[in-house]
């Protein structure tokens, strides 16, 4: 993806739908384990109760720590919420500049298979030498 038009109507386009997944993702995540999802916002939410419990004369409550297998979980769900939604704003914001221009986006560096990223290099490294 090359033209700068495009890349503006990805970034917009990735906005709302990133919101949408990232709700989607901590529903999901609610009804299969019963609990928050692991964030930092959690956490301070957590202590900021517990300060205010300790100025009330009350006995904090412990914190929340999620598991490990819970916090790589997590990580991994959003890595790849991220990765398709990247690719679902790119796809779209090209579909969009066919339709509106009626020609093809200008040519970038889009790779949709793994074999156009091994031919890529393999022709960048064969250039330097």
């Amino acid at each position: 993806m090359a033209g700068i038009g495009v890349k503006i109507l990805a970034g917009v386009m990735a906005i709302p739908l990133q919101k949408f997944v990232t709700s989607k993702l901590e529903s999901s995540w609610r009804s299969a384990t019963g609990t928050e999802p692991p964030s930092k916002e959690r956490r301070k939410e957590q202590e900021k109760a517990n300060k205010e419990a300790e100025k009330l004369g009350l006995l904090p409550r412990p914190i929340d720590e999620p598991k490990l297998a819970d916090a790589l979980m997590w990580s991994a769900l959003t890595a790849m919420s991220i990765i398709a939604v990247k690719y679902a704003t790119e796809r779209g914001a090209q579909e969009m500049h066919r339709i509106f221009v009626g020609t093809n986006p200008p040519p970038g560096t889009v790779l949709s298979r793994s074999t156009e990223v091994v031919e890529r290099n393999t022709r960048k490294t064969k250039r330097a030498v």
